[in-house]
């Protein structure tokens, strides 16, 4: 079973694919959601930084749903909808990117702590 991370890493190589349709659209609308239901089941009290980018992204992520779900499914142009779209994946892609170095980042730290504790004398 992949891990949480493993599953975004996914999602973010699963976006460049998505072609404009409304079966693709209510993918990418499905991709928002996993987004933020995953982001939302990370815990990581110790660490202010990781949390402060989880609500930060969390926050984006919604907003940018919100946004996509009005700007494709809520126009009958076909360009409007088109920009809708491309907007949503370009974003998020953005902010996917923005959540997997912050993963990383509490990773590396996690690591040189414990190295450096293990060197402790």
């Amino acid at each position: 079973m992949p891990t949480p991370v493993q599953t975004l890493k996914s999602i973010h190589k699963q976006l460049n694919d998505l072609s404009i349709s409304d079966a693709q659209a209510q993918l990418l609308g499905q991709f928002f959601e996993q987004s933020i239901a995953l982001l939302e089941a990370f815990q990581n009290p110790g660490h202010d930084l990781f949390e402060l980018q989880k609500r930060t992204i969390l926050k984006a992520l919604q907003g940018e749903l919100a946004l996509y779900r009005e700007g494709y499914w809520g126009k009958t142009n076909r360009v409007d909808r088109i920009n809708g779209f491309m907007v949503a994946r370009g974003q998020l892609h953005l902010l996917l990117s923005q959540t997997l170095v912050a993963c990383q980042f509490r990773n590396d730290a996690a690591r040189r702590n414990s190295f450096w504790a293990r060197l402790h004398f």
